[in-house]
């Protein structure tokens, strides 16, 4: 497979970045209480969890999406971000009572229905989630929507429609952060290692 040209900001530029966002919104929030800052930030602590493995970020992240629901328990954005901090700490059945609580409160169908289908496939119910990023992505395509699609062909065993996909998400990228490219490249190489290919690394990436 070979990967489309593009550059990134360099890791190590992009990580303090980061750093740096959730220090201010981190300050903002206590100052605020603001639910959409908070819902942002849930977003950020995620973010670093899952590309640095810092475990004091879930823990934040888990508790911050349980002070928003309890503050703000009809608002569909607080369930939302409950049930995608969930999904991350793999409480797959519990993020599913949080999404359908969302839709009864009136949250966006088409994104309680993608996070639905994330937590399916975690779950392991591909051909669900796969009728559900399929349809999105004929519509609305993104880097995550196509690299989610490409994840739920490969568990059903289409390793060229994985690829595809997998070639399209990174084809569709317009911005300059290295962490949506090293998600595809992570679970492109998760794909061909579980499918018992060679090792091949088509998605290399140069920062800048």
């Amino acid at each position: 497979m070979v990967a489309p040209a593009f550059r990134t900001t360099a890791g190590a530029i992009a990580v303090a970045d980061l750093d740096s966002q959730i220090d201010t919104e981190q300050r903002l929030f206590a100052q605020t209480q603001d639910l959409a800052l908070g819902v942002q930030l849930i977003d950020l602590l995620s973010e670093r969890a899952q590309f640095l493995g810092t475990l004091e970020d879930l823990d934040a992240s888990d508790d911050l999406s349980l002070e928003l629901v309890r503050r703000h328990p009809a608002d569909p954005s607080s369930l939302l971000a409950r049930a995608s901090v969930l999904n991350g700490l793999h409480r797959f059945q519990e993020a599913l009572s949080e999404l359908d609580a969302a839709a009864t409160r009136g949250g966006s169908p088409d994104r309680i229905a993608l996070q639905r289908a994330s937590t399916l496939l975690a779950m392991g119910r591909a051909t669900e989630a796969a009728q559900v990023f399929a349809r999105v992505n004929r519509q609305y395509p993104t880097l995550h929507t196509l690299g989610d699609e490409a994840m739920a062909r490969a568990e059903l065993g289409d390793a060229q429609a994985a690829r595809n996909l997998f070639r399209q998400a990174l084809s569709s990228y317009r911005d300059v952060s290295p962490f949506p490219v090293a998600w595809v490249d992570f679970h492109a190489a998760m794909v061909e290692d579980k499918l018992g290919h060679a090792m091949r690394h088509p998605l290399r990436r140069a920062a800048a």
